[in-house]
């Protein structure tokens, strides 16, 4: 005959734990999240409705069949402490890319299809909707055509939902210094070699680099590669060059032909920053740069390509008196009543020399705005 080890108690109490255990609802370690933020609908009439996953109300609130709002939804990992508090309806906090949102959970699943963020923690300790609530959100998003986060506050009280407060975020301030790698003299010989080089800029070249700034046409079509005096014909209308016979010569001095071969090739826009880097002392902050030259960052990231300058990233310290500069004061003469009150305390704390200070304390009376703190 079998026999019980166990008291009676001790059964009803085993019996009941199972009892509650083959009642209690299984936990699912996943959940579908509304999240508090504006999300824009797209259509594609390639795309087929997607199957309708939740078959029954156990499944999740809403049994939309094949609906988009659905795709609006984003699943969730519910951490181990979690598992047992977090049901449908209940309002959350999430981790949405850098920032933490509030959402809502809409359904609860046994396994996700993306990688999964935790919930951080629940913001209510009940749930805030109830399932025919979240079911009829979930209708009103399908039919109109909104987003769901928004359907979804029409169920909720004003002043519920709200953003994570953000607190002062403080760091310093970075700024490119810039310094100039060549010397001041070969500025405009650097400019010259940068920039587009046409048919026009290579005759006015060739002529430059000539003995006395000229050269046979024959000589200019070979050096230049020229099919025609279509070339010549447009730096004579500019009176850049004469032609006279077979000859061919530039018409102005060489500083003149430098700057006009500038403009040319584009790079006379450089000219001025490189000059006011060769100005300063040494390396220069960016935005004074930007003062004092018409410059921009894709000037600057032109010349740093071309090996003209260097750009380092480096910690600006603000100096908030820089460039101020303030009056020295002077004390108010004593009143006769505070020269007696001095008198009184200079011979007794330099009783012994100017060096020597007496330990003696004082103690001043007087009516507010009588000039204590003046001897203080």
């Amino acid at each position: 005959m079998p026999c019980s080890t166990g008291s009676p108690a001790s059964s009803a109490s085993a019996a009941a734990a199972a009892d509650g255990a083959l009642r209690r609802p299984t936990m699912k370690p996943y959940a579908q999240v509304v999240v508090n933020v504006p999300i824009r609908r797209t259509f594609a009439r390639t795309n087929e409705p997607p199957p309708n996953p939740f078959e029954d109300e156990s499944a999740g609130a809403h049994t939309l069949g094949g609906g988009a709002a659905q795709f609006q939804t984003f699943h969730y990992a519910i951490p181990t402490a979690l598992l047992d508090q977090v049901q449908v309806g209940h309002l959350v906090w999430v981790p949405f890319g850098r920032q933490e949102l509030q959402g809502l959970v809409v359904s609860l699943d046994e396994s996700s299809p993306v990688p999964t963020k935790p919930i951080k923690r629940t913001a209510r300790p009940q749930p805030v909707l109830t399932p025919a609530q979240i079911e009829l959100a979930f209708w009103l998003a399908d039919y109109y055509v909104a987003p769901l986060s928004e359907t979804i506050k029409l169920f909720l009280p004003p002043g519920l939902l709200y953003k994570a407060e953000r607190g002062p975020s403080v760091r310093a301030k970075r700024e490119d210094q810039i310094e100039l790698c060549i010397p001041a003299a070969e500025i405009r010989s650097r400019l010259l070699q940068l920039g587009r080089a046409n048919k026009q800029v290579q005759v006015v070249e060739a002529l430059l680099a000539a003995p006395g700034h000229a050269l046979s046409a024959d000589d200019l079509r070979r050096q230049c590669d020229l099919r025609s005096d279509s070339t010549f014909d447009t730096l004579q209308k500019a009176e850049l060059i004469e032609r006279e016979d077979d000859q061919i010569r530039l018409l102005h001095e060489t500083n003149d032909i430098e700057a006009y071969l500038l403009t040319a090739r584009g790079t006379a826009k450089y000219e001025p920053i490189l000059h006011a880097l060769a100005a300063a002392d040494g390396p220069m902050w960016k935005s004074d740069l930007y003062a004092q030259a018409d410059a921009d960052l894709s000037a600057l990231r032109t010349l740093h390509k071309a090996g003209l300058i260097e750009m380092t990233e480096l910690v600006r310290y603000r100096d908030p008196l820089a460039g101020r500069t303030y009056r020295r004061t002077s004390s108010p003469p004593l009143t006769d009543q505070q020269e007696r009150v001095w008198g009184r305390i200079d011979g007794e704390l330099f009783s012994g020399g100017e060096d020597t200070i007496a330990p003696t304390r004082f103690l001043l009376h007087g009516a507010t705005g009588s000039g204590k703190t003046e001897i203080y």
